[in-house]
């Protein structure tokens, strides 16, 4: 896959993880990309995902902070 298309990819899940109010449980950073554990909204099932390109990573970052400084989450 293109790593364009590989970006967007990230972007849409990291997206829909966001807007289905998931919670975070840990982020794991390595030179083979980011692992992001989450719990979703009804803390009901734990899921994985893995952000492979630095666009992906650079984006997931941001958007936890537009979180975190009260901002509203957009694309």
């Amino acid at each position: 896959m293109h790593e364009h298309e590989q970006f967007l990819l990230e972007k849409r899940t990291v997206d829909q993880l966001l807007k289905n109010s998931s919670r975070i449980i840990k982020v794991e950073e390595n030179l083979n990309g980011a692992l992001i554990r989450f719990k979703d909204s009804n803390q009901e099932r734990i899921g994985t995902i893995r952000l492979l390109t630095p666009e992906g990573r650079i984006y997931f970052t941001n958007q936890l902070l537009l979180r975190k400084t009260g901002e509203s989450v957009g694309s």
